[in-house]
């Protein structure tokens, strides 16, 4: 049985959604992705970004900020409307299994932080592929859904497979044990944490990725890329 070398990479990016609070408005220009008061008229502004940053900008307004009663809200200029924020933050660019004995699992840990000012918000994470190697061989999932997230029986359980073993608001229960799941492909990302409530303060919730191949997975390099997005409950 021969060692295997394997590389987990890992990123982290934010998704925005839920922007807008209720509004006492004269007017409003809208569609399905975007809701403007008419009485906004910036002389400059737009959006940038990067896969680590989103920035809305907005200048030449002749009032702005906010302000309010028991009775309103109002954001005065374009950017006072976006009242929500949310920053996700993987504090490592990525993460590697030490050299893999088949029948002794190996595992690693990352902690993905989450700084908003929304009422809540949720994780989801996807992967571009299975571990693959140069070659194209691949080590599988494991078979715990983030539905159902399954017991790692060391010896018999095989494959990637990744839990939350801590978080700032708690552990959800269906993690405990600790339980594994595999990620879901690109274009599948799903949910596997849900936060209820406002954090007071940055907030970090720790996984744990878990790898363990049969006697027959041909030695290599194995490397993948994860995805979390974060999105906030409006």
């Amino acid at each position: 049985m021969r060692g295997r070398r394997l590389a987990l990479l890992v990123l982290a990016t934010a998704g925005i959604v839920g922007l807008f609070a209720e509004q006492a408005d004269a007017a409003r220009f809208t569609s399905t992705s975007y809701i403007i008061d008419a009485s906004v008229a910036n002389g400059f502004g737009g959006q940038d970004g990067s896969t680590n940053y989103k920035l809305v900008a907005s200048g030449g307004e002749s009032v702005t900020g906010g302000s309010s009663s028991t009775s309103y809200k109002i954001g005065m200029g374009y950017t006072a409307q976006l009242n929500y924020s949310i920053q996700v933050t993987a504090l490592q660019a990525s993460v590697a299994f030490p050299t893999l004995t088949p029948g002794s699992p190996q595992t690693v840990a990352l902690d993905t932080t989450v700084r908003t000012d929304a009422p809540g918000y949720s994780l989801a994470i996807a992967q571009d592929r299975d571990l693959t190697d140069s070659s194209s061989h691949t080590i599988p999932k494991v078979a715990g859904t983030i539905t159902s997230p399954a017991a790692w029986v060391n010896g018999t359980t095989k494959g990637l497979g990744f839990t939350i073993s801590s978080a700032t608001a708690g552990v959800p229960a269906k993690w405990s044990g600790p339980s594994y799941a595999y990620m879901p492909n690109s274009g599948l990302s799903t949910v596997f944490y849900n936060r209820s409530g406002q954090p007071s303060s940055l907030e970090t919730i720790g996984l744990t990725y878990k790898l363990d191949t049969d006697t027959r997975q041909v030695s290599g390099n194995y490397s993948n890329t994860a995805t979390i997005t974060g999105t906030m409950t409006p």
